[in-house]
Parts: C-alpha cells; sequence; structure tokens
C-alpha cells in the first residue's frame, strides 16, 4: 500500500503574508478514509491541490513512499494520486463524458488495448446512458459522478475528494459511499475526503482532522452530526405569489423532462424543489428565468405576460457561484446590488455589516473574488443576491460548499427575508441538513412531474402539479 506524509509544510497566499497552512506535519493511515474538516477558507482544498502536486509549498514537503512528489514525473505522479476539484467543471477539457475519459486514459500512457475495458468499468448505470453526451448538457450533479468516475479510472492510490457529494442526490451519495468502502477494503485505496455535510459519515469515516483557522491540522474526536430528518412544521397554505407557470413542458436537447406542470409559488414561503441528479431540476430554473425557452405553455407575472428587466422581479442563484459575479471585488459586488435596491426594507447598512462580520467576509471585501475559496465565492454570491430584496428568489445548490455554521446563517437570513419583505424563495438542495425549520413545502420533480408535498400529505399520496 502507498503512503503518504506531509512534513513541515507551510502554503501563505502570493502577496500575503500570514500563513494559510502553517508548519502542518502528518502521516496518512494507507488504505484508510480520513476526513478533513474545517471553515470555509480554511484552506481544505488548497492543502489537496498541494497534496496533488498541483501547487507548490512555501517549505516543507509531500513524499509518497518516502519519495518527494516533486520528483515524481507526471505519469508517475498521476498513477499515485488523483485529485476530484471542488468544481467539477473545472476538471473537463473535452466535448463528451467518453472523449473526456478516453483522453485521460491516454495520458496516463495506458495501453489502447487496455482502454476499452476501464472505460467500461468507468461508465455503469446511470454514467452509460449518457456517455457519448456532450458534458455542458448535464446537470450539475451528473458532472459530478462523471468527474468522479473519471477520477477512479485512473486508479490511483491515493484519492482526495474535495466536497464530492455536493451536488448529487441521496441515492447517489449512499452508492458513492458505498464505492468509497469497497475501494479502501478491498483495493486498499487511500481516502482523504473534505466534507461538511457529515450526516451519514459516521461509519464510513476512519480519522477526523481539523484544519484550524491558524493554518494546524489536528486530529480531532469530534461527533460527526447525525443523519437529519427533514420535517416540515405545518405551515404550508395555498396562496397567490406574483410567479406562476401553467401547462409547462419542457424537453431540452430533445429529452422530456418536466410535463404539463402548472404551479404559483406562494407569496413569503420558502420552498424546495428536489429530486434526482439529471430530472430537470436546474433545467427548470433556467426556463423560469428566461434563459431557455418552455416547449409549451406559459410563465406568468401577476396573471400577465412577463414583464421587460424581469431581472429587477426574479433573482437567480446560479449553482457555481463564479458564474454569478459581475465585478472582481465583493465590495464592487454589493456595491451593485445596493444601487438596484437603494431604499432597502431589511438589508439597511447595520444589518449589512453585521452579517459580513458573521460571515467572516469583512476581511475580504476588497479581495479577488476569484481568489477566494469556494465556500467563501458561495457567501459572496448569497448575500450579494439576499439584499436585492427581490420579490422571488430562486436558488439553485445554496449551501453547496459551506460550513455549518454559515449554513445556518443563510437559514436565518432567508426566514428574515420572508417575515421581513415577503419574498418568495425557491431553493434547490440536496443537503437538507438544517433544513427542518425553513421550509414551508417541497416540490419533488420525479418521472417529467412536479409533485406537492407538505405535512399533511404523505410522499405515497402526493398531489401532482
Amino acid at each position: 500500500m502507498t503512503s503518504l506524509a506531509i512534513n513541515n509544510l507551510s502554503y501563505t497566499h502570493p502577496d500575503e503574508t500570514t500563513p494559510l497552512l502553517n508548519k502542518i506535519n502528518y502521516q496518512f493511515q494507507p488504505g484508510t478514509l480520513t476526513l478533513i474538516q474545517g471553515a470555509n477558507g480554511a484552506g481544505k482544498s488548497t492543502l489537496l491541490r498541494i497534496l496533488a502536486g498541483l501547487l507548490a509549498p512555501l517549505n516543507g514537503s509531500i513524499t509518497i513512499d518516502g519519495l518527494p512528489l516533486d520528483q515524481l514525473t507526471n505519469a508517475q505522479r498521476a498513477t499515485k494520486v488523483g485529485l476530484l476539484f471542488q468544481d467539477a467543471t473545472q476538471q473537463f477539457t473535452m466535448a463528451t463524458a467518453l472523449e473526456e475519459l478516453t483522453f485521460t486514459l491516454q495520458n496516463l500512457e495506458v495501453p489502447w488495448s487496455a482502454i476499452p475495458k476501464r472505460i467500461k468499468a468507468a461508465f455503469p448505470e446511470p454514467l452509460g446512458t449518457w456517455a457519448q453526451k456532450k458534458i455542458n448538457q448535464l446537470s450539475g450533479g451528473q458532472q459530478q459522478q462523471l468527474a468522479l468516475a473519471i477520477s477512479l479510472a485512473t486508479d490511483a492510490d491515493i484519492l482526495l475528494l474535495d466536497e464530492p457529494f455536493a451536488n448529487i442526490d441521496l441515492t447517489q451519495r449512499q452508492a458513492l459511499l458505498d464505492q468509497l468502502t469497497r475501494l479502501k477494503q478491498q483495493e486498499h485505496k487511500t481516502l482523504i475526503l473534505i466534507e461538511h455535510d457529515t450526516s451519514d459519515l459516521a461509519n464510513y469515516v476512519d480519522t477526523a482532522l481539523q484544519l484550524t483557522t491558524t493554518g494546524h491540522l489536528i486530529q480531532t474526536q469530534a461527533a460527526l452530526a447525525k443523519k437529519p430528518t427533514l420535517s416540515f412544521p405545518p405551515r404550508y397554505q395555498e396562496a397567490n405569489g406574483p410567479l406562476r407557470w401553467d401547462n409547462l413542458t419542457v424537453a431540452p436537447y430533445g429529452q422530456k423532462l418536466i410535463k404539463n406542470s402548472t404551479f404559483q409559488i406562494p407569496q413569503g414561503t420558502i420552498g424546495l424543489l428536489s429530486g434526482t441528479n439529471g430530472s430537470g431540476k436546474s433545467t427548470l430554473f433556467r426556463v423560469l428565468i428566461q434563459q431557455l425557452k418552455a416547449d409549451q405553455g406559459s410563465i406568468l407575472w401577476q396573471d400577465h405576460r412577463i414583464p421587460k428587466h424581469f431581472e429587477r422581479y426574479v433573482g437567480a442563484g446560479f449553482q457555481h457561484a463564479i458564474d454569478q459575479f459581475v465585478s472582481l471585488t465583493l465590495r464592487d459586488e454589493i456595491k451593485i446590488s445596493q444601487q438596484q435596491n437603494p431604499h432597502p426594507t431589511y438589508w439597511q447598512a447595520d444589518k449589512l455589516q453585521a452579517a459580513l462580520a458573521d460571515l467572516q467576509l469583512t476581511p475580504l471585501l476588497d479581495q479577488s473574488l476569484y481568489r477566494l475559496s469556494g465556500g467563501q465565492q458561495k457567501k459572496a454570491q448569497l448575500i450579494s443576491l439576499l439584499i436585492l430584496e427581490l420579490p422571488v428568489l430562486l436558488l439553485d445548490e445554496p449551501f453547496a460548499g459551506l460550513d455549518l455554521a454559515s449554513s445556518t446563517q443563510f437559514n436565518r437570513y432567508m426566514q428574515a427575508a420572508v417575515q421581513k419583505t415577503q419574498t418568495s424563495i425557491l431553493l434547490i438542495s440536496h443537503q437538507r441538513q438544517g433544513l427542518a425549520n425553513s421550509i414551508d413545502y417541497e416540490l419533488v420533480l420525479h418521472n417529467q412531474h412536479l409533485n406537492l408535498w407538505h405535512p399533511e400529505v404523505q410522499h405515497d399520496s402526493a398531489r401532482s402539479i
């Protein structure tokens, strides 16, 4: 089994003086699963990039089987260490899933005769059904599954997984956990995992580490969170709201995802849109904000046609926060939001300053948004959207990449938006931890139909809409 060691490692971002990683020493046990936790911006993803050889440490070294990582060739390194990026889209260079995997295996100098077998092993169902699809036509969850399948196909001895569960549904999450268990127990792979949602990891993790805000890596005995149960309080009532869709059918790229759906988003509520990866949740959001045209039906605003400047009424939080930004710094991003909402009802200056401090964003106001961690970018995205105080907000995976404290804060901010400004929020989230006290109703997208579920309606008798 392959050994991996961190030796007196330190790292400081360029143009900064405070070390992000500070004199870390650690020996990973081969054939185990190690969980690394820490606050957003603590340096977890940076540490994985150093372990993969993509970043050079300021001081110290990484050794694999006693050999310095920087002395291995790229091909040797790839057979030893595989990295799954936090943002799966950063991992792709080719047009289709099949081309991407073939390209990866060729770069690893896998013999041509062995490539078909490796491809077949990497693409079990449901991956095999969309191996020929364009990657940019896959859902975020499907892209995450694809990136993981390609990482596993490299057959590296050490796998570095940066939030692999962020955008995948519960069924695929369990399948991935089972797969990681097999890799660890049967193939003796060393697995290093970053994950904020630890709700079902207690029986899988061998060692839990904490990366502190001072840059130290320490072993922790902190109990992993228990698996949440989402029990909604009986708050849902059918009510009028400004945004409605009638008899909506959506079939992008010839694949029907939503059929004959009608629903009115209730005013002053928080709803959850759920469903398996690829069922069409993000596609529905794109239709609602006019990025994609419906094949049938209509979208109405206050029972009339969509008005001009629709973005002044309906805001959308994209799955990848970096796609949202129009400025270089968070200060400028917030300034643009404030210009669009010059007379806020709730998000006045004192409330905003307190929120920025609570979210640990104040020191980052003048830093480039593109140098922030994934979690910090997500916080910047959400706060910039909330202070717009729009009548409707559609949020696609708003908690992906957030630590538990930040998720809890944003739950509070969403509830305040509903109570103080009567905003209607509909969110897509596979991470249900902490949502029980926030959600008023759930829309389940299954087999092309949206079903309304709330406390007074059981799942097996949920009403189709």
